[in-house]
């Protein structure tokens, strides 16, 4: 069942609905089920842990900034959920001491990959939370549809150094293709079990095209969900999402 996710007016709520509304799908089987016990690192002030805790769950949110943390819990009281949602100040090297190993059933691990010191460490870590069963949802940016919008702004020279590259870029850190994700996975003893392109359109059509016609922002998600699996666009989707099993 897709979930019902609203789209904002702006450029920046519309990419974000489509992101949600395609993460939120892939996830619904697992949200659907009771009672999980969930991690969300980098969850930052709570967008997707509070709407998790609404079905239910349990769920630790993980992240650096103090101030994002504060706004958390003001948000999961507002939605009377706080006492299904925990803060803990660290990020994801922290999470042994801040979660028992093989207590978790769901990690979230939405744009952190980019960031961390080492994907391959932050990987396992996660990996030894989970359960056996438990999956990890992981959300990163890819490395194809940078290398189109640099092209498509004309720096030909840029696109061209981003092609092939592995280093991290200023401040959005790591992009990555499917194949090493895929292989960092395995190397962790995670099991890809699907994988979707996030934003193959949204972040290409002009936001003038979308705000001229009623209706044409939930087009757009619509859209987004129906070619997320389609893999000749994948290469075209800023973000790819994987859920992978332990």
């Amino acid at each position: 069942m897709a979930a019902d996710w609203s789209v904002g007016e702006r450029a920046g709520e519309r990419r974000a609905a489509a992101r949600t509304a395609v993460v939120q799908d892939a996830l619904e089987p697992l949200l659907a089920r009771g009672d999980l016990a969930v991690v969300d690192i980098g969850g930052g002030t709570g967008g997707f842990a509070v709407r998790v805790a609404e079905r239910g769950h349990r769920v630790t949110v993980v992240d650096p900034s103090p101030d994002a943390l504060a706004s958390l819990d003001r948000r999961a009281r507002e939605a009377g959920v706080a006492h299904l949602v925990t803060a803990q100040q660290g990020d994801v090297d922290d999470l042994a001491t801040l979660v028992p190993p093989g207590s978790v059933d769901l990690v979230l691990c939405h744009g952190v990959l980019e960031v961390v010191g080492d994907p391959a460490d932050a990987l396992e870590a996660i990996a030894s939370s989970l359960r056996p069963g438990g999956h990890l949802s992981l959300l990163v940016a890819q490395r194809f549809a940078a290398v189109v919008a640099r092209a498509m702004a004309g720096h030909f020279g840029a696109a061209r150094e981003l092609l092939d590259s592995h280093a991290p870029q200023g401040r959005a850190g790591r992009r990555f293709t499917l194949a090493e994700v895929e292989t960092a996975l395995a190397g962790a003893g995670l099991h890809v079990e699907t994988v979707q392109g996030v934003r193959v359109f949204a972040d290409l059509v002009p936001g003038s095209l979308v705000d001229a016609e009623p209706g044409s922002a939930q087009a757009l998600v619509e859209l987004e969900r129906a070619v997320a699996t389609r893999e000749e666009l994948r290469p075209l989707a800023t973000q790819l999402h994987l859920l992978a099993r332990r």
